[in-house]
């Protein structure tokens, strides 16, 4: 993934989760986050762009970064990509109440 997308220790991107389900040719790209503050939030907005990034550069058989074939098998059966937030909020103070009404009121 190119862009913003998240890295890991060795410097790795990927998202949270994927899932492939060859009976109907999907691909679920999961962003998960747990809302411990209202900055969570506006992260949401990143983690939407991420999946579109990263599904377009699955999609683009030109992209050298995937050059190694780890998609091909994807674009070449068509599969359909779809992105997926996971939002994990515990309602336990008012406070945390607050975030999860906020994060309802988003428009992203």
């Amino acid at each position: 993934m190119r862009g913003d997308g998240k890295k890991d220790k060795n410097g790795n991107k990927h998202c949270d989760a994927l899932i492939v389900d060859n009976t109907n040719k999907t691909l679920y790209l999961i962003e998960a986050k747990r809302f411990t503050g209202k900055e969570k939030i506006s992260e949401v907005e990143n983690d939407i762009n991420r999946i579109r990034t990263f599904a377009d550069e699955i999609q683009d058989d030109k992209n050298d970064e995937f050059e190694k074939g780890r998609f091909d098998l994807f674009r070449a059966q068509h599969y359909t990509i779809n992105g997926v937030i996971l939002a994990d909020v515990w309602k336990e103070t008012k406070f945390k109440e607050g975030i999860l009404e906020e994060f309802l009121n988003q428009k992203f």
